[in-house]
């Protein structure tokens, strides 16, 4: 294989870790928890920082889709020209460069949707925390570069998406609903802020409502009576004997 596709190969690679840091930081950005960040930026830097992204999530969402789209863009591009490449360097037939170009897009595409989407996703909804701390600096740093770009093209996506909110509304004012609460809970024992007993705790209480009489009732195992029709003297003389 010539040094231009070993090149090539590389610069692929690299476009694939920072595919990934988009969609992780995406992720994380989106999940964080707020609270948690507000109490640690009186102390870190990198907090403060995080807060901001997260916040202000329409911003920042917008810087991280089109870094993410530009380098799988560049990417895919570049796995067209290493097709190229492979076609040349192995000496294949012309006829089949359309088929080894279809195998390196499917490849690019493969390894796109797993190691620069679903992996970092999967990894950052559960380490939202962390993954806001270490890219909040980084971020920062593409939200400066991109920001000719970012800046008309975030004007452009609100004017635009004004109308629609406007028109369906937003159901932000609405409380959590059971399965939200259910999530936080989760996410907050896996960040550590609470321990496991007290999320059995807080889940329990979610599902204390749905929770039917006769699966915590305790059955009386012996039971003594009256007919209904006893009259009052027996019904007093009889007292006794049932407290013993």
């Amino acid at each position: 294989m010539s040094p231009i596709a070993i090149v090539e190969i590389i610069i692929i690679f690299v476009l694939l870790i920072f595919s990934a840091f988009f969609s992780m930081t995406d992720m994380a950005l989106s999940v964080v928890n707020i609270n948690r960040l507000k109490k640690a930026s009186l102390k870190k830097k990198s907090a403060a920082l995080a807060l901001k992204y997260a916040s202000d999530y329409d911003k920042s969402i917008t810087t991280l889709l089109f870094s993410n789209a530009l380098v799988n863009v560049i990417a895919s591009s570049l796995g067209a020209v290493l097709a190229i490449h492979i076609v040349t360097d192995f000496s294949i037939d012309n006829a089949y460069t359309g088929f080894v170009s279809t195998m390196v897009s499917l490849v690019m595409l493969l390894l796109i949707l797993t190691f620069g989407e679903i992996i970092p996703k999967a990894f950052a909804r559960v380490h939202s925390y962390g993954v806001s701390l270490f890219a909040a600096p980084i971020v920062r740093v593409f939200a400066i570069l991109f920001f000719p770009i970012v800046f008309p093209a975030t004007a452009f996506a609100r004017f635009v998406t004004k109308p629609v909110v406007n028109r369906f509304g937003a159901d932000d004012d609405l409380p959590p609903g059971d399965e939200e609460l259910s999530l936080m809970v989760d996410e907050i024992e896996a960040e550590g802020i609470i321990d496991e007993s007290n999320a059995e705790m807080l889940q329990s209480a979610l599902e204390f409502k749905d929770t039917e009489a006769y699966e915590i009732m305790t059955p009386r195992m012996r039971i003594e009576g009256l007919e209904k029709n006893t009259d009052l003297m027996r019904f007093v003389q009889s007292g006794n004997k049932f407290r013993h």
